[in-house]
């Protein structure tokens, strides 16, 4: 399943792009990568699964609240509780094409 809700604060141009994810569970945003771009996750309810291309997934709650995904590395999230909601942070200029999807 989709992402259920996707609140983004920014516009093309912008160095800093924030977004706000509401995901129900097993909600599962598809496989991709940001060009020339860090993401910097933080999850503010709830907990989600992250797995980046060739590793382990790593569960993001409470207890380990954020995660930094460098340019280029190809990633995944998914919901593990019945409800989540997460911050993301993106910091690089956003533009046409910024995020690739692989799925």
């Amino acid at each position: 399943m989709p992402i259920l809700k996707r609140d983004c604060f920014h516009q093309e141009g912008d160095e800093i792009n924030l977004m706000e994810l509401q995901l129900t569970e097993g909600d599962c945003g598809g496989r991709h990568y940001n060009v020339g771009r860090d993401e910097v996750l933080v999850v503010l309810d709830g907990e989600v699964e992250i797995t980046l291309e060739g590793g382990k997934p790593i569960k993001l709650d409470d207890g380990t609240r954020w995660l930094k995904i460098e340019a280029g590395a190809i990633h995944q999230m998914r919901c593990l509780t019945s409800s989540a909601k997460v911050l993301e942070i993106i910091v690089g200029e956003h533009f046409d094409g910024a995020c690739i999807n692989i799925d």
